[in-house]
């Protein structure tokens, strides 16, 4: 049986979405993202998915995968850009790596594990659409309250509350990516 609660940085955090769950989403968000794209097929057209370095990675591999089970040819490239170091509490958002492809007149989805305040995803979205008009956001999290957004997210998978989370992608300090399942960090009790 698979742990229920996890020990982080002094913190309990509590399983929040099942494994199932993500799956569930993840299929779901890949066969609206084949609908809208399934007709353009030419090489020219084809779908780029730009990851967010790092945990969009886990994310969008396996939106990939279910991508092309339906049948949907696409390309995947990265892109990095952080604003969080050794803390939860973020600072200047930075480009650390730039995506390989041209992104120019292409069809660009870009593919987070979280928009948590909003500005990491601002910055790279005001990035991405000043190299092409068809950009796209997906995201696996979404949480309620954030910045304002300089766009309308396309795809979101879970909308969550404030509390910081760890599992797929999503990090503590660089540790926790590799969990199937999404924990969340308990409320603190009130002194």
């Amino acid at each position: 049986m698979k742990a229920k609660t996890l020990s982080i940085g002094g913190d309990r955090y509590d399983q929040f979405i099942s494994k199932k769950r993500i799956k569930a989403k993840i299929k779901k968000i890949a066969r609206e993202i084949y609908q809208r794209y399934h007709k353009q097929q030419d090489e020219k057209n084809l779908p780029i998915l730009l990851f967010v370095l790092t945990g969009g990675i886990y994310f969008g591999v396996d939106l990939s995968r279910q991508l092309e089970k339906l049948g949907l040819r696409h390309a995947i490239d990265t892109i990095g850009a952080t604003r969080y170091g050794d803390s939860e509490e973020g600072g200047e958002v930075k480009l650390v790596s730039e995506p390989h492809a041209d992104l120019t007149k292409r069809n660009v989805i870009i593919v987070e594990d979280v928009i948590d305040q909003g500005l990491t995803m601002n910055f790279v979205y005001h990035y991405v659409r000043e190299k092409t008009k068809r950009v796209r956001v997906c995201a696996l999290c979404l949480k309620k309250k954030h910045e304002p957004l300089i766009f309308e997210p396309s795809y979101i998978g879970f909308i969550i509350g404030r509390r910081w989370i760890v599992g797929p992608g999503l990090d503590f300090k660089q540790k926790f990516r590799g969990l199937t399942a999404i924990f969340r960090q308990r409320k603190k009790k009130k002194e």
